[in-house]
């Protein structure tokens, strides 16, 4: 308001103090019918001075002559030079020349008064005849120490708060309600190769578009909802084909004073480490370590599936229930080392010779299953067992030597039935159990009619 009153009143002022100044350097003699208007600049907390063309004072206030400890009468037609320390005309003498050029401007400096730093904020306003001659020029400086003070708390508690954004592994953002970048942390630059200072004021959705299209459609709904004003939080999956990141995303809405949403936060969190160790968890549980085959809880999963499409579609299926001949006696002259060798070898071996969508999986021990789906009819299953007993008979390579290894199996045909798994099995086993009395290293069939009797078969040594 100080600063308004006296651009606007800066021609009275200066009519003023010219009809007050006896001369270039004299006093002046105050014309008591204006002296109300140095009344009112004695008590303004601006400092407040003029000068003439050649940089002598003409004018000073009370502020400004207590700041330069001067009397208005020893202050008056001294030049501006020998008015002001050293310290301070030097730091201001380019400005004090651009003034007496008649240009006006304004500009903050800072000076030491006691041996405090002490800022202001200076407007130079020059006084021009309505010929363009430079009359004056009125110098009004404003201390700003404290603006300046909690200007530089502000400053640092945000390097404060950038050290601390930088070096945490979270991708840091804010962004208005037109979605454009106003902060960055320096986390961009490690996962994305852009340097913050090169995104802000770019678009989210740009920069999502440049790095990945797809993830910028399934992220636009959960924006929609944060610029309404609710809090989202979501995971963004890697896209296939792309070594992506697993991201966990906040999305958490500013309010202005009427309650709009203002801007959003956004922290992206990688939780790709977590996810694959999640994953690594569930293949653990569901597949086994030595073979890779799904395991048993795998498997049950796999064939209940299996056979609630078979009823529910009039396909038929079949299982095959198989174990190694003799295995026991492989791990007891061989050792468990050369017994594992001879699993993985017979896991591999297995695999080739059924579909890709069949399920071969190791129940523990020697003992395996197969699931086949859409099988014609009891013949193809007989195909398969003749196949697996024939891919068995080259000898086994293994650290110990080569080594002949045969397999019996027990082969259930289920067709036009409501399958019970467990009766399924039991139906296989029954048949398994039928090749080993018969002489292992071959397969039996037994078609399953949704019963199953375990008086058919006996224990017989693996």
């Amino acid at each position: 308001m100080e600063l308004g009153l006296f651009a606007r009143s800066r021609r009275a002022l200066a009519r003023w103090l010219w009809s007050g100044v006896a001369g270039d350097t004299g006093a002046p003699e105050v014309n008591v019918r204006d002296a109300g208007l140095l009344a009112i600049t004695d008590n303004l907390p601006a400092l407040i001075c003029q000068f003439d063309p050649h940089g002598n004072v003409l004018f000073a206030n009370a502020a400004m002559r207590a700041r330069l400890i001067l009397s208005y009468e020893e202050l008056l037609g001294r030049h501006i030079s020998t008015a002001l320390s050293a310290q301070t005309y030097g730091a201001l003498k380019t400005h004090f020349d651009q003034a007496l050029t008649g240009e006006g401007f304004t500009f903050e400096f800072a000076v030491a008064v006691d041996g405090i730093q002490r800022y202001y904020a200076s407007n130079f306003v020059p006084e021009i005849d309505p010929h363009g001659k430079l009359l004056s020029v009125f110098s009004i400086w404003q201390d700003v120490t404290e603006r300046r003070a909690i200007e530089l708390r502000h400053a640092a508690g945000e390097q404060r708060l950038r050290v601390i954004t930088d070096n945490l592994p979270v991708l840091i953002a804010y962004v208005d309600r037109e979605l454009h970048f106003e902060f960055c942390n320096a986390t961009f630059t490690e996962w994305t190769g852009m340097r913050p200072d090169d995104l802000v004021g770019r678009s989210l959705m740009d920069v999502i578009d440049v790095t990945d299209p797809s993830r910028a459609e399934v992220v636009k709904p959960f924006l929609s909802r944060a610029l309404a004003g609710e809090r989202v939080e979501f995971e963004l999956q890697p896209t296939p084909g792309r070594n992506d990141r697993w991201l966990q995303l906040n999305f958490i809405p500013e309010t202005d004073g009427t309650g709009q949403v203002a801007g959003l936060y956004l922290l992206s969190t990688d939780v790709t480490h977590l996810k694959q160790a999640q994953q690594e968890l569930a293949n653990m549980a569901r597949f086994d370590a030595l073979t890779g085959l799904p395991n048993r809880l795998h498997l049950d999963e796999k064939l209940e599936e299996a056979a609630r499409r078979s009823s529910r579609n009039g396909r038929p299926m079949g299982v095959a229930f198989l174990d190694i001949d003799y295995f026991k006696q492989i791990n007891d002259t061989l050792g468990h080392a050369v017994g594992d060798q001879v699993l993985r070898e017979f896991s591999r071996r297995l695999l080739s010779c059924v579909r890709q969508t069949d399920v071969v999986a190791r129940l523990g021990g020697d003992e395996f299953l197969i699931v086949l789906e859409d099988v014609s009819d009891s013949a193809m299953l007989g195909i398969v067992g003749a196949k697996i007993v024939e891919a068995m008979k080259p000898p086994f390579m293994l650290s110990s030597g080569a080594l002949r290894v045969s397999s019996s199996i027990g082969l259930a045909f289920a067709a036009g039935a409501r399958i019970v798994t467990a009766d399924l099995l039991e139906c296989a086993d029954i048949a398994l159990y039928q090749a080993k009395r018969e002489g292992r290293a071959t397969y039996r069939l037994k078609p399953y009619d949704g019963t199953a009797s375990s008086k058919e078969h006996g224990h017989i040594p693996a």
